[in-house]
């Protein structure tokens, strides 16, 4: 159980870290563009960032499950 419970206090930290990762190249090539204002841009930056993980999900959903695959639960 030590070992479950510290694998889910670390999720929100490794999530954030996937998030910053994936959401840099959003973030730092829109930014250079202008087409829309400032309030715009930072929802077109963030709106995949904050759903990035329910998409995923989705996807991952999809993957057949084998008997020698690595398994993961939600």
């Amino acid at each position: 159980m030590v070992g479950l419970e510290a694998g889910q206090s670390a999720f929100g930290d490794m999530f954030a870290w996937f998030k910053q990762i994936l959401g840099w190249p959003l973030k730092n090539v829109l930014s250079k563009y202008s087409f829309a204002d400032e309030k715009v841009m930072e929802q077109i930056i963030e709106y995949p960032k904050d759903n990035m993980l329910s998409v995923l999900s989705e996807e991952a959903k999809k993957i057949p499950v084998k008997e020698s695959a690595d398994v993961a639960t939600e």
